[in-house]
């Protein structure tokens, strides 16, 4: 199951995904974001974590789905959001950089990283650059406790 938190004191959002996942586990999820997070628009940036992601289907049609629904959400964020997705096997770092390059006219700053640490290190120095706010310690782990806890 793709689990959603907010985190960094009301100023991110993570994605955490399973072993195995669907594309419409995404399309899914982000729809869940708009719904369950009506604060959205002052977030700052975006941590999918899909470092244990080793199998996924992909469907073309849902694909599209999935990049029409980002351009919506795309549409209620600031400018300048950034999204680090943190993808550690060939198939989840492939479909993440596809999802990247697919996305590059919505304005968001968006990187694809093997790991966590320089993937939280990124999101820091985009967080400071862009918007001149210094981020709390991330607590990774606690959010995700707290959203498969709802």
């Amino acid at each position: 199951m793709v689990t959603l938190s907010e985190f960094a004191d009301g100023r991110g959002f993570l994605i955490t995904c399973p072993p195995q996942i669907d594309v419409r586990d995404f399309y899914e999820a982000k729809k869940a974001l708009e719904e369950r997070f009506p604060n959205l628009p002052s977030w700052y940036f975006g941590l999918v974590d899909m470092s244990l992601v080793s199998e996924m289907t992909v469907a073309a049609a849902d694909f599209d789905l999935l990049l029409e629904r980002d351009r919506k959400i795309a549409q209620f964020t600031q400018p300048g959001f950034s999204v680090a997705v943190i993808a550690r096997a060939e198939i989840a770092f492939g479909m993440a950089r596809m999802w990247q390059s697919s996305l590059d006219n919505v304005g968001w700053d968006i990187m694809v990283f093997r790991e966590r640490p320089p993937a939280e290190a990124w999101i820091r120095q985009r967080v400071l650059a862009t918007f001149s706010v210094q981020l709390p310690p991330f607590d990774l782990d606690a959010a995700v406790s707290a959203a498969t806890a709802k």
